[in-house]
């Protein structure tokens, strides 16, 4: 074999050495630069979950300081005003224009006397029979909640409260007002004499018919059980004025005929004059057809929640509501989970005394941020700092 074909097999296998030399370092170059990639993706991410869970603590925190009712600057404190808890938004219609009397004037077209007097005999103010004291509410309640998590519907659970069984309330009446060709329910009430109901005085305007309806479970559905009854005059606090927050939200409706009762229509026990529960007294109940949150739709239903007491002193603190609330007001509720609603007012705050219920509070108004918010509660009408009021229209 010649000189050249060797030289020439040489140098073919010494560029195949070379070719193979300049192949494999990439091979591990690449691995460590996806490796690199890796680790920059990894690292980018971490980031990115750091400040995301940054954010999402930084927004918490806001919302807990916001559920705390942290309202020391002007601007929340302006977000903290009061809200009538009566005439839902569904239910406003334009105010009649052909009728500008006072508020104590006779009720719709016939302003004949009533036949008789609130002194009648036959009145036969019978004390509301037993009703289910607290212990047994709460078993309902623990019932209705269990359900109402199995569903996923705890807003409505929590503000709306539980359906109410026949045996509950039934001194709770229903204020309609008329609305075309039928009556349309705004507030709550409830009866103190077969003639007489108490509401709040921001659920009434001269200017409207009402009626009330006793025996009422259902809005949705008439029954045997219903008594209908036209209000012949209405009667608000002498000082009283459209700032629910001045106080004074009461108002006393002479019913045009005298209410039966019976098993299923009772009359109203009402406290000592001047008589406040202490804080934290947790036999307490609103009761309604109010919307079951903030934002949702009158319940055909009525329901009720418990809401403790609040003192007056814890309430007015200003973390709570400061000088809005007045001595003669009563709170209830503030945790934020249950609490009266709009369509609620007027309604009473059932609490069990001494064996038996007494209506403490006429549900006034809620915070304009929501029915159930933190250090919110429900204020009510404190029904025995208006006893003299109260005797002096409808007798002892």
């Amino acid at each position: 074999m010649g000189i050249l074909p060797i030289l020439s097999i040489l140098y073919a296998l010494f560029a195949m050495n070379m070719a193979t030399d300049a192949v494999t370092p990439a091979q591990p170059n690449t691995l460590e630069l996806s490796k690199k990639i890796d680790i920059t993706l990894n690292d980018a991410l971490a980031k990115s979950e750091d400040i995301a869970s940054d954010n999402l603590v930084e927004k918490q925190e806001e919302e807990v300081a916001d559920a705390l009712g942290d309202d020391e600057d002007d601007e929340d404190a302006a977000a903290d005003t009061p809200e009538p808890a009566g005439f839902d938004v569904e239910v406003t219609d334009a105010l009649a224009e052909d009728d500008t009397a006072e508020v104590d004037e006779l009720q719709g077209e016939d302003s004949e006397a009533l036949d008789g007097d609130e002194d009648v005999a036959a009145e036969n103010e019978e004390t509301p029979a037993d009703a289910p004291a607290p212990a047994e509410l709460e078993e309902a309640l623990s019932k209705a909640n269990t359900s109402a998590d199995s569903k996923g519907s705890i807003e409505k659970r929590v503000v709306g409260g539980s359906v109410s069984s026949w045996s509950l309330w039934r001194w709770q009446v229903s204020l309609q007002y008329k609305s075309g060709c039928g009556y349309r329910h705004t507030c709550g009430g409830f009866l103190v004499k077969r003639n007489w109901v108490m509401t709040a005085a921001h659920c009434v305007d001269s200017r409207r018919v009402y009626r009330v309806v006793a025996g009422e479970r259902d809005l949705n559905r008439k029954n045997s059980r219903e008594q209908y009854l036209g209000v012949y005059r209405i009667y608000r606090h002498p000082s009283w004025n459209k700032r629910v927050a001045n106080g004074n939200d009461i108002a006393l409706l002479r019913l045009r005929s005298y209410a039966t009762v019976n098993r299923y229509v009772q009359l109203a026990v009402l406290p000592p004059a001047n008589q406040v529960l202490r804080h934290g007294y947790g036999s307490c109940y609103v009761s309604g057809w109010g919307r079951t949150s903030t934002r949702g739709r009158i319940s055909n239903l009525l329901r009720h929640a418990r809401l403790p007491i609040v003192s007056y002193g814890t309430c007015r603190n200003r973390y709570w509501w400061g000088t809005t609330v007045k001595s003669t007001m009563v709170c209830a509720g503030g945790n934020g989970r249950q609490a009266g609603c709009f369509g609620d007012s007027g309604g009473p705050l059932n609490c069990h005394v001494g064996g038996k219920w007494v209506i403490h509070g006429i549900t006034s108004f809620v915070s304009s941020r929501g029915c159930n918010v933190v250090r919110k509660p429900t204020v009510f009408t404190r029904v025995s700092a208006h006893m003299c009021w109260i005797r002096s229209l409808i007798g002892a």
